[in-house]
């Protein structure tokens, strides 16, 4: 009787440890299943088609700027640059057209939730694009839509609609509660903030281009630059363009206007060009107006004449000591989802429009993660090092919320969006330090 006493109190007492085990569980379960739940991600993988790779690129970041507008913070998206250097340390090619595996597989190997991929084909004379969205953990199919137009420029009002239609299961399954603590793996802007006076940089006049306008011209020096308010010197001085570059002065060159708000007018920066687009125009005015080209080649291979008197993309310092002081813009919050002629906002100090806001601004210099200059930049007249893949720009646009002049954000040279345009500068005076 001892014996049978003593066994049923040593099951009881294991019965009550597993319980308190359990409750454990349940709570821990309870507690932070909330924001398990939240931390759901998206990819969107590279869309794949019988065009080029600027078009292909243009497409796939069309899907992605309209999952980011149609979701906000609802889901993580990762960035293109996130994606491939993830996909390429494993070896894995960051582009599937399937019946849903590679789509599935590629996105458990990412570690996001859910992957859209998409297709595009010639069908009947029209361009046919077809997006798929899978969930990740059973590789569920949850939709499909299809996009079609004449040309691929007009696909991308049609692609952004098909998105939109895509992707809004996600945002209707989640609760309040879940949107307020996700967060997007994109680099999220923050509102302007005040930026200090600079110790040696200063308007010294003003030029006039016949085909570029005014030009607000600054003497070298040295400033504060970037997050951690680094010195550093400008060896000689720039003219910058007034405003961004506008769809009249593209097309007075001989270019063809492929805006998406043409509507807009002339007066509206124009947009839907490339970095490589930037350096082409930057040459064709240098001679039109009798200056010495600045460039040389385009993308990986594009060099740039830093002694030659014509037309350029400013650097990253040149840019941001030229915003100084910037605040308020065309941005998300009062755009209206569109463009608007330049200079119909507020200037900054030094009488420039729109530095922060309309479009982003494409910049010479090779990616700056966060807007922080690598350890390896030269303090004097610092260019952003040796070409790489992708290439600054700055100012944010009228699609996102405002950022500071310290934020930088990366394109690739072949690629164009509705959301990026650019201005243009050129040297002045001599050096009066070293630099490359």
């Amino acid at each position: 009787m001892v014996c049978l006493a003593a066994g049923l109190w040593c099951t009881f007492m294991r019965f009550l440890t597993l319980f308190a085990q359990l409750c454990v569980v349940l709570v821990l379960a309870l507690t932070s299943g909330g924001t398990a739940a939240a931390v759901e991600r998206l990819a969107v993988l590279e869309i794949q088609g019988d065009i080029p790779e600027r078009e292909l690129n243009a497409l796939t970041d069309e899907v992605r700027g309209a999952v980011i507008r149609r979701l906000g913070s609802a889901v993580q998206v990762m960035t293109r640059e996130n994606m491939e250097v993830m996909l390429s340390d494993m070896g894995i090619d960051s582009s599937c057209v399937s019946e849903g595996a590679c789509e599935v597989e590629t996105a458990r190997n990412l570690g996001v939730d859910y992957v859209v991929s998409g297709s595009l084909v010639a069908l009947s004379g029209k361009q046919v694009a077809t997006l798929k969205l899978h969930r990740t953990d059973n590789g569920q199919l949850l939709g499909s839509e299809r996009a079609q137009a004449d040309d691929v420029l007009a696909l991308l009002d049609a692609v952004d609609a098909a998105t939109g239609k895509l992707v809004t299961p996600l945002s209707s399954n989640r609760g309040p509660a879940e949107k307020a603590v996700q967060q997007p793996v994109v680099a999220k802007p923050q509102p302007p903030q005040p930026q200090p006076t600079s110790s040696g940089i200063s308007v010294s006049g003003s030029a006039e281009s016949p085909n570029l306008g005014k030009l607000v011209c600054f003497t070298g020096g040295t400033f504060a630059m970037g997050p951690g308010r680094r010195s550093v010197k400008l060896s000689r001085g720039w003219c910058v363009m007034e405003h961004e570059v506008t769809q009249g002065q593209w097309e007075a060159m001989g270019e063809k206007n492929k805006s998406k708000f043409s509507a807009c007018g002339a007066d509206c920066p124009v947009e839907r060009v490339s970095w490589n687009d930037a350096l082409d125009f930057a040459n064709r005015v240098s001679e039109a107006e009798g200056l010495t080209p600045v460039y040389e080649g385009s993308g990986a291979k594009a060099r740039c004449n830093w002694d030659a008197n014509g037309y350029r993309l400013l650097t990253s310092a040149e840019w941001e000591a030229s915003a100084e002081g910037t605040s308020g813009g065309w941005t998300k919050e009062n755009a209206g989802k569109t463009t608007h002629p330049v200079c119909t906002g507020a200037r900054n100090g030094h009488g420039l429009c729109d530095m922060l806001g309309n479009v982003w601004e494409f910049l010479w210099d090779a990616e700056f993660k966060g807007g922080t200059d690598p350890s390896t930049q030269p303090v004097t007249d610092p260019r952003g090092g040796p070409i790489v893949g992708y290439r600054s720009i700055a100012g944010g646009s009228w699609d996102l919320p405002a950022v500071p002049t310290t934020h930088r954000y990366n394109m690739t040279p072949p690629q164009w969006t509705a959301s990026h345009g650019f201005r243009l500068t050129r040297s002045t005076g001599s050096r009066t330090g070293s630099g490359r």
